[in-house]
């Protein structure tokens, strides 16, 4: 049986997993530096005692690039414990728990409580995204990089926060 403490614990923050990346280091950082959530988003993470992020991704992984450097401000400001396990080194975890479709899609984001149970899973990127790149209608690069960077943004935070409102609703 997975033990997300045992993983948890294991993983690595931002700061060490960027640093001992080969390469991307200037996206993973830029993306950070760029993030400013808005006073509701900080304030609905602060609200969930406890909230811990576990994610699963790579350095060359364009999603990881956009998503990772955003949740991991966002965990910065909100004094949420974020980690970080290499997809790569860890495929029997993958494999044994993280497939989608039968496929090893990433970023993975696990939201764990305070006693390291799974309360929400997200992965990959966000379903408008995936509706954009996969409807042939509007190509991301006619968006432009500024506008694509933001939507995945908005988009991001837009469904983390339903999925973890509707996973709190229903456990109470």
């Amino acid at each position: 049986m997975l033990s997300f403490e045992k993983e948890y614990k294991r993983a690595v923050n931002f700061s060490d997993f960027v640093s001992s990346i080969p390469i991307n280091k200037i996206f993973f950082m830029s993306n950070y530096d760029d993030f400013v959530p808005d006073k509701k988003t900080i304030d609905f993470f602060k609200s969930i005692d406890g909230l811990k992020i576990m994610v699963i991704g790579e350095c060359w992984c364009k999603d990881t690039i956009n998503e990772l450097p955003i949740l991991a401000k966002l965990a910065d400001l909100c004094g949420i414990g974020l980690r970080i396990l290499t997809r790569d080194d860890n495929l029997d975890l993958v494999d044994g728990y993280f497939l989608t479709d039968g496929k090893r899609r990433m970023p993975v984001v696990i939201f764990l409580d305070s006693n390291y149970a799974e309360v929400a899973r997200w992965i990959e990127r966000p379903r408008k995204i995936n509706d954009i790149l996969h409807s042939g209608a509007e190509s991301i690069h006619s968006m432009g990089t500024d506008t694509y960077k933001q939507l995945i943004k908005f988009e991001t935070m837009r469904e983390i926060i339903d999925i973890l409102r509707y996973k709190m609703e229903t456990q109470e």
